[in-house]
């Protein structure tokens, strides 16, 4: 054994050589990618923390930089001793792996962090000040990762827009460390998530609409309910928005939001009209514009084309909520912000209302299928629609409209039309559950189940019938559209 120690030594003592070429390194991709395959969006937090660690070792190890252990001294070995650290890096080579070993520490404080939060529930202060240690222990990793990115920018290794990224995630982990603090500084945590949209816009401009551009305006969108937080509690967002997030960066605007005024953008909203003539808000508005003319001019679609019809919404849903925060960021009027939201969420229920359709017909393709794996004649094996998951859309439309009527809550008639199309959602529910349990055989519950539609359908009709009597009824895409369903819907629980 002390023979094959001393031979194995060497080896062992000199970092591992690597002659893989440097490798693109996408920071938003990673850790949406990661995260969605290893536990976070079903919220187990300690699975994810423990691939973190295993990614963290496996990448240590590729790059020759864990430690060996021996009986001498402690030297730490760093991203600096490995192979492709500091004297590739001189060369003007970096290794994708140095980056995703801060990103993989990072990832794992804070997962460790929101492990720990979800634990602290009626638990001793001790533990919250753990779990904002651990956060705190994140935002280091990844200013580490967006001081070494940038380096590579100033050396001319890694693109701008890759820095940009990581900036962002440095100052979105520094926000959420703020908040988490055992005395939490608003002001300062809303400034950092300023800071991290700043660099999230000017990255979206340097993606050039692809992929990355859509990762930045999610990521972006993912934050705006921490910064509505931050101002509710206190926030100040007085200051200018932040435009310059790294050492010679262009001002945070695209191309087309910087193109003079000349084709001013008009919003009608519940009968009212906002113009938009100039700003980051008329260039999203404009994006919305064309992104709607898409979808009328494919009203016809074919089933075929249904994943192409859903990037359509989402991108209209995306210049909705990108004109949102910047007329939020530049202070405009609350009529114009009050109209950009309610268009989202009409534009939202739209989505899933025709998601809904589409999956009910599918359903129907198919019913004994319901739930299970058949392969595709492309040989992939695709899981078929439940009536579950019907219903669960159906949900997410009631909710969406509630939302629609905390908009204006002054408007009465709004607010009633919300509660009409609530009863007609909750009628289209019981329809579909009762055609559900009648392929089932159980006929009794589906009984029961359209009397409880016939019965919300008849809520819904009366509540029309009043707003029509009243005439202050409001003619829109979404009325005529709730009005279309709940005649199908009536007919067909009657029927």
């Amino acid at each position: 054994r002390r023979a094959a120690a001393a031979l194995a030594a060497p080896l062992m003592a000199r970092p591992m050589q690597t002659d893989a070429a440097p490798t693109e390194f996408e920071a938003l991709e990673a850790v949406r990618s990661a995260q969605a395959l290893h536990g976070v969006r079903h919220g187990d937090f300690t699975r994810y923390r423990r691939y973190c660690s295993r990614r963290t070792a496996r990448l240590l190890k590729s790059l020759g930089a864990q430690q060996h252990g021996g009986r001498g001294k402690y030297v730490k070995r760093g991203l600096s001793g490995a192979a492709g650290g500091e004297e590739e890096a001189s060369e003007g080579k970096v290794d994708a792996r140095q980056l995703l070993v801060l990103l993989a520490n990072a990832e794992r404080a804070w997962a460790y962090a929101m492990e720990i939060k979800g634990e602290a529930q009626g638990a001793p202060r001790a533990v919250g000040r753990h779990a904002a240690s651990r956060m705190r222990r994140a935002a280091a990793w990844a200013a580490e990762l967006a001081k070494r990115a940038a380096a590579a920018v100033a050396r001319g290794i890694v693109q701008r827009r890759v820095a940009l990224e990581c900036e962002a995630y440095h100052r979105h982990l520094a926000g959420l460390a703020a908040m988490e603090a055992a005395a939490p500084d608003w002001t300062a945590a809303l400034a950092q998530f300023r800071r991290a949209r700043a660099a999230l816009a000017e990255a979206e401009a340097l993606g050039g609409g692809g992929d990355a551009a859509q990762r930045c305006r999610q990521f972006a969108a993912e934050m705006e309910p921490s910064m509505q937080f931050c101002e509710y509690k206190g926030g100040d967002a007085s200051g200018p928005e932040p435009v310059l997030t790294l050492p010679g960066a262009a001002p945070a605007t695209s191309p087309a939001e910087d193109e003079a005024a000349g084709a001013p953008v008009t919003l009608v909203w519940r009968n009212a009209s906002h113009t938009l003539e100039a700003g980051a808000a008329r260039a999203a508005a404009a994006r919305a514009e064309e992104a709607a003319a898409a979808l009328a001019a494919d009203a016809d679609g074919d089933s075929e084309d249904e994943e192409a019809r859903m990037e359509k919404w989402d991108a209209l849903l995306m210049a909705y909520s990108d004109a949102q925060a910047a007329a939020r960021g530049a202070g405009l009027e609350e009529g114009l912000q009050m109209c950009l939201q309610g268009l989202y969420l009409e534009a939202s229920i739209a989505r899933s209302e025709e998601l809904t359709a589409a999956m009910l017909a599918r359903w129907e393709a198919s019913p004994e299928c319901a739930g299970k794996l058949v392969t595709k004649k492309d040989g992939k094996a695709v899981r078929q629609v439940r009536m579950a998951d019907v219903v669960h859309l159906l949900e997410t439309v009631s909710a969406t409209t509630r939302q629609l009527a905390e908009v204006a809550r002054d408007d009465q008639v709004l607010g009633a039309e919300c509660v009409a199309a609530e009863a007609v959602c909750s009628a289209r529910r019981g329809v579909c559950l009762a055609r559900a349990h009648a392929a089932a055989g159980r006929l009794a519950e589906a009984e029961c189940l359209l009397e409880f539609a016939v019965e919300n359908a008849g809520r819904a009709h009366q509540l029309f019938e009043r707003l029509d009597e009243s005439g202050n009824m409001v003619e829109s895409a979404h009325s005529r559209r709730v009005r279309v369903e709940l005649q199908a819907v009536d007919a067909a629980a009657r029927a």
